[in-house]
């Protein structure tokens, strides 16, 4: 016979237990919950010749645009009409395309030897409203960053380039003109972003930088160390800077390294709560985290997603799709299912 203190023993055992289950329960219901809005493959786009290496959404005309390693850009319907139209932007390869609602009426690319160029494009017909040279010396324009720069009363209209000259470049929209450059880092830039009047390189000496907008002054530091950082995106208050083998979680506000995600890499995507990333030992797959919640080290993986057979390039969304570009020459749009 078990006496009174085993039996407690023994129920309260029993009540852990049933609490635990009941917590894998609730973990596993929210987990198949949020799987079941992660999106779907529903259509594969055709027609590129050589390898989509960027793509941006344009929400003024609700066109998807991408790119090649010919320097081709496409346009695409996102209402089921496929391809719209097709133009040789560049010489050489286009490494980046960028639009933002803050010059809704523009779409800017940049380019590879043999056309290091920046070019603006008037997106109502896509004819060339200015063509500027990036960095010279044949040095690949890897990334724009657009905004509004206010100072007091003042507002001007900047972009902001990098290449592989390890030079951040300031150049006013309108005219044109190239209003500032600064070293950025040790080696050649593959990235930056922009936001709250800060902007954010990204670095082949495995580096992350913090540059005041007006100045470009250097604010602060990211040591990316073991990895170099080739895409940049924003989570709440947290950076991520994803290289070929880890994307790194930053505290934007203490500049603290917070959580390392092994095995994924560039590019990145964070929209509606999930975090989309290509993974390091399978490039052609895109690993689908639930990161909705504060603390990054609460994230988890939800999901994988298959359909390409080469390496994922792009991740871009837009009109309410997830589109992936990669070096099959394909564009794949997903979305979940109602």
């Amino acid at each position: 016979y078990a006496t009174t203190s085993e039996i407690q023993g023994i129920q309260g055992l029993l009540s852990d237990s049933a609490a635990g289950d009941a917590r894998r329960n609730l973990e596993v219901a929210d987990l198949n919950a949020m799987s079941a809005i992660t999106p779907r493959l529903f259509k594969t786009y055709t027609g590129h010749k050589k390898p989509v290496t960027c793509m941006a959404g344009i929400k003024s005309t609700r066109q998807l645009a991408s790119a090649d390693e010919a320097g081709m850009i496409k346009l695409w319907s996102m209402q089921g009409d496929g391809e719209l139209d097709s133009f040789r932007a560049h010489t050489g390869e286009v490494l980046c395309l960028h639009f933002t609602p803050e010059f809704p009426s523009k779409v800017f690319s940049g380019g590879a030897f043999p056309d290091d160029t920046i070019k603006i494009w008037d997106n109502s017909d896509f004819h060339c409203e200015r063509k500027m040279l990036g960095g010279g010396n044949n040095f690949a324009i890897n990334d724009l960053a657009a905004l509004r720069v206010t100072a007091g009363q003042m507002e001007d209209s900047r972009l902001f380039s990098v290449d592989d000259s390890a030079l951040l470049r300031a150049w006013d929209v309108e005219t044109g003109t190239c209003i500032q450059s600064t070293p950025g880092h040790e080696l050649g830039i593959k990235a930056v972003i922009a936001r709250d009047q800060q902007i954010i390189t990204g670095s082949l000496d495995m580096s992350a930088r913090i540059w005041d907008v007006r100045t470009l002054e250097h604010v602060a530091t990211l040591d990316c160390i073991g990895d170099s950082v080739m895409a940049l995106d924003f989570v709440q208050d947290w950076v991520l800077c994803a290289g070929t083998n880890s994307v790194k979680v930053w505290d934007i506000t203490t500049r603290r390294l917070y959580r390392v995600l092994d095995g994924c890499r560039w590019p990145i995507l964070f929209q509606d709560g999930l975090l989309y990333c290509a993974i390091h030992d399978s490039a052609q797959d895109i690993k689908v985290f639930d990161a909705s919640h504060v603390d990054p080290k609460n994230w988890k993986v939800l999901d994988l997603l298959k359909g390409h057979s080469a390496d994922v390039t792009a991740l871009e969304w837009f009109n309410g799709t997830l589109c992936s570009a990669s070096v099959d020459k394909t564009i794949k749009l997903w979305r979940a299912e109602p």
